[in-house]
């Protein structure tokens, strides 16, 4: 479903996506290492991936994954996990700023590649 939010949890814990309406594919799948957040109506689905992809909840991760070999992070550690919930208004704003330093960041990224490619 749009704006499902999804995280790896087997191999390389913690990674972070969206299923935004920028993906242009229809229907998408998971392996038995990855979890879906589905979001309410008491959490903007937006904000979470936000805090999801945060420098703060990956140390969260680090510090209660299991396994030495291949690191995991069971669901039932994954649920235990705490997130700050300011309202809703607030988490739209996070959300927001947030978004767009993002898109930003894309759009420089491109910008540079572009120049890294007419300088070769």
């Amino acid at each position: 479903m749009r704006g499902d939010i999804v995280i790896t949890t087997r191999g390389t814990v913690g990674n972070v996506a969206i299923y935004s309406d920028e993906v242009p594919y229809d229907n998408i799948r998971i392996n038995s290492g990855m979890l879906i957040i589905r979001c309410g109506d008491k959490i903007d689905n937006y904000y979470l991936y936000q805090v999801l992809r945060s420098k703060w909840f990956y140390n969260q991760i680090l510090s209660i994954q299991s396994g030495s070999a291949q690191p995991q992070l069971p669901k039932s550690h994954f649920l235990k996990m705490t997130i700050p919930m300011p309202n809703m208004n607030t988490q739209h704003k996070i959300a927001g700023v947030l978004s767009s330093i993002g898109n930003k960041i894309s759009v420089n990224t491109a910008i540079n590649e572009n120049l890294r490619l007419q300088a070769a």
